[in-house]
């Protein structure tokens, strides 16, 4: 496939890209997954070695659906990160340090089970990764997310009643 050009590519899985695009129900960024999709088929067809065009249509398929749901993801984590630093104060006279901050994590988290309270301060305070924290609990990496999933939400719904 690296024998045709990018633009008859570009042209013929324009489609698959944008149904990718509309699958994830993305509302805002569409040119940017538009963009990633373009690049995962660049990728395909330069890692493309041997097969027909039926078999590239699959590894292409692969590598788009791939990286834009890497890129999803990476969006979603990204949001909720900024979904939580949401509920500091909107307040340009204050005085904000790093111990300020801190005593505002400490004031919230008091409103949280101990257990959500330390997770919270590993993963954003001390900067574990959810899998270095997983292993630090010595739980399963999938029960970790779950447990930070509802974590996220508890601490918006304290928002939403606070605010």
């Amino acid at each position: 496939m690296k024998n045709v050009p990018f633009d008859i590519l570009h042209k013929q899985y324009a489609p698959m890209i944008q149904s990718f695009i509309r699958e994830l129900h993305v509302k805002h960024d569409f040119a940017h997954f538009e963009n990633i999709g373009l690049i995962a088929l660049w990728q395909a067809q330069q890692g493309f070695t041997k097969g027909d065009a039926a078999q590239f249509a699959a590894y292409a398929y692969a590598k788009i659906r791939g990286a834009m749901l890497d890129e999803f993801r990476r969006n979603a984590v990204y949001n909720e990160t900024v979904k939580l630093f949401d509920t500091l104060p909107d307040n340009p006279t204050a005085d904000v340090t790093y111990e300020n901050v801190l005593a505002l994590v400490d004031e919230v988290l008091r409103y949280v089970p101990k257990h959500d309270a330390e997770l919270f301060r590993l993963i954003y305070v001390q900067g574990y990764t959810l899998q270095e924290a997983a292993v630090h609990f010595g739980v399963p990496y999938t029960t970790l997310t779950r447990r930070h999933a509802r974590l996220m939400k508890k601490l918006q719904q304290l928002k939403e009643n606070f605010m």
